[in-house]
């Protein structure tokens, strides 16, 4: 699934905030509709009084339930940017053109120096590019993340907006159906049940995002946090160096561990 984009997202959250006010005007008009025809129905309406009544509630809870969580949308396409900075050419991609350049081929001690202080600074090449492919890795793991909770966040806005259109155009039905007279009460007991229908869709949505996090993004932020604090690439936690000392590799005071000059007397 695609990630909203930034319009895309505010039209989605516009359209949920209008067909929830729609679905309370609708049902409003539903209860209006039927009450003013209880004396046309006769028998017929005794039934509909309770159910009128639990119409005109939980239609109330339909806009107080979305009306809970639409001030809390969360932004997709931030999320989405700051995942593509992360594994993009400014971090990860700028870190991976350096694991390229981490080789011997790419290090001029290797053409132009030998001899023991040269083999202790090539040593610490190989460990220096693990850890410089740990960090790519680290940059993509975390866009990843990011990217996750981009789209679970406008998958559930999505399933949403659905389940609200499909109880507007059944409320709407529903309404027309009552201005017959006759149709009144198989329409109301339709939108009963499409009301009782969204409320578990609802419910179920909600629970499958908090599935997703629970299952996926959380376990995904703790391996961040254990990678974040694992040295195995960085050794007591520091660039990889040389593990010997280089304090004594000067180019001319004749010492055993001296730089020397590749064709040049050894």
């Amino acid at each position: 699934m695609t990630i909203l984009s930034t319009a895309e997202f505010e039209l989605v959250l516009a359209e949920i905030e209008q067909r929830t006010d729609q679905i309370q005007r609708e049902a409003q008009r539903l209860i209006a509709i039927v009450r003013h025809q209880g004396t046309a129905l006769g028998p017929l309406y005794n039934p509909l009084g309770p159910m009128l009544i639990w119409i005109d509630a939980q239609a109330a809870e339909v806009l107080a339930s979305v009306a809970r969580i639409l001030p809390y949308p969360g932004k997709p396409f931030v999320l989405r940017d700051y995942g593509n900075e992360w594994s993009g050419p400014r971090i990860a991609g700028c870190i991976s053109n350096q694991v390229a350049k981490t080789i011997l081929d790419e290090v001029q001690v290797d053409r132009y120096w030998t001899g023991p202080a040269a083999d202790t600074y090539k040593s610490a090449i190989a460990r220096q590019r693990e850890a410089l492919s740990a960090m790519v890795g680290f940059a993509q793991s975390i866009d990843n993340v990011l990217t996750g909770m981009a789209i679970a966040i406008g998958a559930f806005w999505l399933a949403i907006l659905a389940a609200l259109l499909e109880l507007a155009l059944l409320i709407i039905i529903g309404v027309a159906g009552a201005i017959t007279g006759v149709g009144a009460p198989p329409g109301v007991a339709a939108v009963v049940a499409g009301i009782a229908k969204f409320l578990g869709v609802f419910m179920t949505i909600v629970m499958a995002v908090q599935t997703v996090v629970l299952a996926d993004t959380l376990p995904k932020i703790k391996d961040l946090y254990q990678d974040l604090h694992d040295n195995s690439a960085f050794l007591n936690g520091r660039w990889p160096r040389p593990l010997d000392d280089l304090f004594d590799g000067g180019v001319t005071d004749g010492d055993p561990s001296d730089w020397q000059v590749k064709g040049t007397p050894q």
